[in-house]
């Protein structure tokens, strides 16, 4: 009885064995591979694209921060100095408006060109000043 059952256990792996190996399991798994290698191969690329994205959106917000910074510190010299020294004028404003153009846009050119207006009126205000800067800040 035993040997009968060991017999029938190894008719039954060797048929396994046979069609694992067979040419039609073979052919199977042969045309899963290649699906299979494109689908990790598109996951890498998103991956890529992913981080490179993250990436220009940083670089893109450190440069318009860069340039916040200065134009603030422009604008907030009366604060630094105890008083109006030096008023800015239009044309210490021309020095940033390309820049400003390329990195936000007419809407920020348009507001430095009211920065010496304002600092005349003997009023630096952190939150005038901010205010259009604020859509372009975030990292999204």
């Amino acid at each position: 009885m035993k040997v009968s059952l060991i017999l029938k256990i190894r008719g039954f792996y060797l048929k396994s064995i046979n069609l694992i190996l067979s040419k039609d399991w073979i052919d199977v798994l042969s045309s899963l591979l290649t699906p299979t290698v494109a689908l990790i191969a598109v996951y890498i690329a998103s991956r890529q694209w992913s981080t490179s994205e993250n990436k220009r959106k940083q670089d893109l917000f450190d440069k318009r921060f860069n340039f916040y910074q200065r134009v603030w510190g422009v604008y907030s010299q009366p604060i630094e100095n105890g008083g109006i020294v030096n008023f800015i004028t239009d044309i210490d404003i021309l020095e940033y408006v390309n820049e400003a153009q390329f990195l936000f846009g007419e809407e920020i050119v348009e507001h430095l060109f009211l920065i010496p207006d304002k600092q005349k009126e003997n009023c630096v205000d952190y939150d005038w000043f901010s205010e259009p800067f604020k859509k372009y800040m975030q990292l999204k």
